[in-house]
């Protein structure tokens, strides 16, 4: 269903820093832009039944969707975790919602929610903005106030799908998962977090899985 969507829609949700680099690549006069860079804070367990509902029916533009289809993803949300012989609940829901981390299903869903999200956001930027799980990027060559405009209008996108983002702006040069973006000198090199190059210091060689 996924890549039915990002197929037709030629949404940017990456896979891959690749992806990445690619988008990066294809940008006009680069150095005539700035950098937005964003985070969906808690994602996945973020992630209501409403908002799944809305990404069901977006996503049924694109694909068919069947009621078997629909009753057996929200089943699948259905928690199976006990304690003392109780069923866990979320916070601030009653139905056993919830979109696990660490679950096939749960990058799915994820997946699914961020090409929904991405509609709403993506003419806010002219198409120049991609995500990457819970991780957004992108171009603007507007005034800084215009960014800034923009800024709280897609913060108030994502906050009326109840999910709560981190946003920074007027940036040329980024760090966005293992690469290094440069604007300016229209550039990108390998990056890796400190504290992951701490851990690996005495290694002989550093690879990076993305590219």
């Amino acid at each position: 269903m996924n890549k039915e969507i990002i197929k037709v829609t030629e949404a940017n949700l990456w896979r891959s820093t690749s992806n990445v680099i690619d988008w990066f690549k294809a940008i006009p006069n680069k150095f005539q832009h700035w950098f937005i860079t964003f985070d969906v804070c808690d994602f996945y367990p973020s992630i209501s039944e409403q908002l799944l509902t809305k990404a069901l029916d977006y996503a049924s533009q694109f694909t068919h969707i069947t009621p078997q289809d629909r009753h057996i993803i929200t089943h699948a949300k259905k928690s199976l975790l006990y304690h003392p012989n109780t069923p866990w609940e979320k916070k601030n829901t009653r139905n056993l919602f919830d979109v696990t981390m660490g679950s096939y299903d749960g990058a799915e869903t994820c997946e699914l929610v961020g090409t929904y999200m991405l509609s709403l956001i993506t003419p806010k930027f002219k198409g120049q903005v991609g995500l990457y799980r819970d991780d957004g990027l992108a171009v603007c060559k507007a005034t800084p106030k215009q960014i800034e405009k923009t800024n709280q209008e897609v913060s108030e996108i994502f906050k009326s799908n109840g999910l709560k983002i981190t946003i920074e702006a007027n940036k040329k040069n980024i760090n966005f998962l293992d690469v290094t973006l440069d604007l300016t000198s229209g550039s990108f090199k390998p990056f890796m977090n400190p504290t992951i190059k701490s851990s690996t210091s005495t290694d002989k060689a550093t690879t990076h899985p993305h590219f």
